[in-house]
C-alpha cells in the first residue's frame, strides 16, 4: 500500500527519558547486589517533561498528553524470555518526573511499553509470544475517549523497540543510559487515535450541525499495514468546542484497498467522514484522507480522484494514529462549502509554546 505517513515516530508526543541517576526508586522492590550472579546491567528511566520537545503530564486542559498507568516489558530477541518487567499504576497528574532503575541480563533485548491500559493482563504476560498475542488484539475505545481524555482517563499509548543491544555495567547508583535504536535517550509513546480538528468560517449562520461517521469501535496497540475490521460507531453529532470549533478522537483505521473510491454522494463504509449540515437541509459530505493536504485545486474533487489531470497523486483514505488532522471549512455561500486540510504530528501547546 503506497501511503505517506509522517514520522509519527519522531514527532510523537510523550516520552521516556533513560538516563544516569544518583538513586534508585523502584515500585519493584529494593535491588540487591549478589555476589558472582554473573554479568549484569541496571538501567535508569526517567519519566520527565521536556520543554520545547515533548510533553508527559503537561496539558492540564484537555489531559492529551495524560500517562496514569504504565507497563514496560522487556524480553530476550532470540529466545523471546522475558528478562525484565517494570509497572507503575495510579501516577498522578503532577508527577512530571520520576526515576526507576532495572537490573537485567545483558543482551539483544526487545522492549514493549504500553500505557492507560489495564495491568493485569499485562502482568500475566510471560513471553514475548504472549506479547505480540495481546499487541494484536483488537480492544474496545472507552466511548468517553472519543470527546476528551481526563486525568484519570488517558489515550492508550504503546511503543516496541527490537533487537535493542544492552551492554553489561552500570551500578544502582549510577546506571546506564539506553539509546533506543542507537539514538538518543528518549523513548517516545504513540497515542492509538487520531485527532480530527474541524474549524469553520464563513456564512456560518445557517450552519445546522457537525457529525462525524464511521468512526471505529476497537483499536490496535501495535502498527499495522491494515486494520482489521471491526464495528463502527453511529453517526455523532460533534459538540462545539468553542466558536465554530469542533474536536474529536478515533482510533487508526489503514486501508489497503487500491480501488477504493470516495462517493460524495453515497459514503463508502470504511472511509471516516464527517457532515456539514445547514438549516435549509443541505449536507455536505468531507471524507478524511490521510494525505488531504497534497490536494491542488479542491478537496473534494482530490477526494474523489478528479485531480489526475493535474496532480499525480492519489487520495489516500487511511486515518494514521498520533496524527493531527486540522480540517478548515469554509461556507462562502449556503450550497457550497470548501475544504483545505492540514496532517500534522499531534503535538501539545502549552502556554504558547511547542512541546
Amino acid at each position: 500500500m503506497k501511503m505517506r505517513i509522517k514520522n509519527i515516530i519522531k514527532d510523537a508526543a510523550f516520552l521516556l527519558l533513560f538516563a544516569s541517576c544518583d538513586s534508585s526508586n523502584s515500585n519493584m522492590g529494593v535491588i540487591e547486589e549478589r555476589p558472582n550472579e554473573g554479568p549484569i546491567v541496571y538501567l535508569a528511566v526517567t519519566r520527565a517533561q521536556q520543554e520545547g520537545v515533548d510533553s508527559f503530564n503537561a496539558d492540564a486542559t484537555d489531559f492529551e498528553d495524560r500517562v496514569h498507568d504504565l507497563a514496560m516489558l522487556v524480553f530476550d530477541s532470540s529466545t523471546g524470555e522475558k528478562v525484565c518487567e517494570y509497572y507503575d499504576e495510579n501516577i498522578p497528574f503532577d508527577h512530571k518526573e520520576k526515576t526507576f532503575t532495572v537490573k537485567m541480563m545483558p543482551g539483544q533485548r526487545d522492549f514493549y511499553f504500553v500505557a492507560n491500559m489495564p495491568m493485569a493482563p499485562l502482568k500475566a504476560i510471560t513471553n514475548r509470544s504472549a506479547m505480540q498475542t495481546y499487541m494484536q488484539q483488537m480492544n474496545v475505545l472507552d466511548e468517553a475517549l472519543y470527546s476528551k481524555a481526563a486525568t484519570d482517563k488517558g489515550f492508550p499509548m504503546s511503543r516496541v523497540y527490537k533487537n535493542q543491544t544492552v551492554d553489561r555495567g552500570g551500578t544502582i547508583t549510577n546506571p546506564r543510559p539506553f539509546l533506543p535504536d542507537g539514538t538518543d535517550r528518549k523513548v517516545k509513546l504513540i497515542r492509538v487515535v487520531a485527532k480530527i480538528e474541524i474549524n469553520l468560517s464563513g456564512v456560518t449562520d445557517n450552519l445546522k450541525s457537525i457529525s462525524y461517521c464511521h468512526a471505529r469501535t476497537r483499536f490496535l496497540l501495535a502498527s499495522t499495514t491494515k486494520t482489521p475490521e471491526s464495528a463502527h460507531k453511529p453517526q455523532t453529532l460533534l459538540t462545539e468546542i468553542s466558536s465554530r470549533k469542533y474536536i474529536y478522537y478515533i482510533p487508526e483505521v489503514i486501508i489497503s484497498d487500491p480501488t477504493l473510491v470516495w462517493n460524495q454522494e453515497t459514503p463508502n463504509t470504511p472511509v471516516n467522514y464527517f457532515i456539514v449540515e445547514t438549516k435549509s437541509g443541505k449536507k455536505f459530505n468531507v471524507p478524511i484522507l490521510s494525505n488531504g493536504d497534497e490536494a491542488q485545486t479542491s478537496y473534494l474533487k482530490f477526494a474523489r480522484g478528479e485531480e489526475e489531470t493535474t496532480n499525480p497523486k492519489k487520495p489516500e483514505y487511511s486515518v494514521v494514529r498520533n496524527q493531527h488532522y486540522k480540517m478548515a471549512v469554509t461556507m462562502p455561500k449556503e450550497d457550497f462549502i470548501a475544504v483545505k486540510a492540514e496532517v500534522l504530528p499531534w503535538i501539545i501547546r502549552e502556554q504558547g509554546v511547542d512541546l
